[in-house]
């Protein structure tokens, strides 16, 4: 639907050339088409936005929700640094109580030998 003009001499070497235009409806095909690519990219761009706005959502949901455990481990620290200091004196408790069981058993056994010694004195004096 290209139209051809009659032939113009351009005026630089002689030659001639061939001017074309668009016929009308040529041009109204490709304003439709723009127009076509317009509403697309404008709903391209607002099924973004919607996206942006679900993503943004989400960021909004995660960072709260890690607020939310740091301030629940924030709240939890000073229970465990209880317990762990409750368990570190148990331990040390346990320790000092092993020590003074050796301890006693070192005394059970010298004074099991001093018991024999008396009772082998005490047999040698009866005869």
């Amino acid at each position: 639907a290209i139209l051809e003009q009659p032939c113009q001499h351009d005026g630089s070497d002689g030659k001639q050339t061939k001017a074309t235009a668009s016929s009308p409806s040529t041009q109204q095909q490709k304003l439709d088409d723009l127009l076509a690519e317009v509403e697309r990219l404008k709903d391209e761009n607002k099924t973004m936005q919607l996206e942006s706005a679900e993503l943004q959502q989400q960021l909004q949901e995660s960072k709260q929700q890690r607020e939310s455990q740091t301030a629940g481990q924030s709240e939890l620290m000073p229970q465990v640094e209880s317990q762990q200091q409750r368990l570190d004196r148990q331990e040390q408790q346990v320790h000092y109580k092993q020590i003074a069981i050796d301890s006693l058993r070192e005394e059970n056994a010298r004074l099991t030998r001093h018991e024999r010694t008396l009772q082998q004195a005490i047999a040698a004096a009866e005869r």
